[in-house]
């Protein structure tokens, strides 16, 4: 009488206490270095900030994604937003945004020992994210051809980019493949490469690499506040397909009866 009397104890405790559940979304936004050679203004990091401030603004639609967001105390690159999708569970949606320049002068960013490592930082986080990440998104120069690029360019005597030395190097898209190629990844990931002539560049590289990938890309050399634009819609597309399909899944789970073997 004792063993069933703690058994129903037990079991009656299952039901009482219930632990949340999160399920994690992690996106990636990776600025490029934007210089404006032959000019010395460098913008990305601007560019950076129009989409913070948009993923930190309130929401006034409810079917509006880009909004909501706080800052992660425990990282100044990060924010994230949370979804309620039933008593125990939720959605945690993280963008981890990094810009690649410490300035807007790229004569003084040159000079500036910490250029270096910011410069680390943000490739660091678009080839980390193109292993373990849901989307990664690169806003940036494509150096014609050479890929993702975050640092201070190489340029030629006459100050301008020395694109023929990225044409034969492709230091970045290099890079890019490599990340992917050796990724543990079996999910379905987004790429987005919102820089000029993304497409011609490198989408055939990528898609003979793997079709896990979906590539986005442009076709045309594109102006800044498209490609902002681009990005923020490619973001909100995203959480609204995981939400969606996260909030099927934990009402499915909800609904089902619970049974316990022993």
């Amino acid at each position: 009488m004792k063993k069933w009397l703690l058994l129903f104890i037990f079991l009656s405790g299952c039901h009482r206490k219930q632990v949340a559940i999160i399920h994690n979304v992690d996106i990636r936004i990776a600025f490029g270095y934007k210089d404006t050679r032959p000019t010395r203004f460098v913008g990305d990091r601007y560019e950076r900030l129009y989409i913070v401030q948009d993923l930190l603004r309130p929401c006034l639609q409810t079917k509006n994604m880009i909004c909501g967001f706080s800052r992660d105390e425990q990282d100044g690159d990060s924010l994230h937003r949370i979804f309620v999708l039933t008593k125990i569970e939720s959605l945690d949606v993280r963008v981890k945004i990094t810009p690649s320049s410490v300035g807007p002068d790229d004569e003084l960013n040159r000079r500036n020992p910490y250029q270096n490592l910011q410069s680390l930082i943000a490739e660091n986080n678009l080839m980390t994210g193109l292993g373990s990440a849901k989307a990664v998104f690169y806003v940036g120069h494509s150096r014609d051809g050479g890929g993702p690029d975050f640092a201070p360019p190489i340029i030629a005597a006459n100050k301008e980019v020395d694109y023929r030395w990225y044409q034969e190097n492709k230091p970045g898209i290099k890079k890019v493949l490599l990340a992917i190629g050796s990724s543990q990844m079996k999910e379905h990931q987004v790429f987005g490469m919102m820089s000029c002539l993304s497409s011609k560049h490198f989408e055939k590289s990528i898609k003979v690499l793997t079709k896990r990938v979906s590539f986005v890309s442009t076709h045309k050399l594109i102006y800044y506040t498209e490609a902002l634009n681009q990005t923020l819609t490619e973001v909100s597309k995203l959480m609204n397909e995981q939400l969606t399909t996260e909030l099927s899944a934990a009402t499915s789970r909800t609904s089902t009866p619970k049974t316990f073997g022993f």
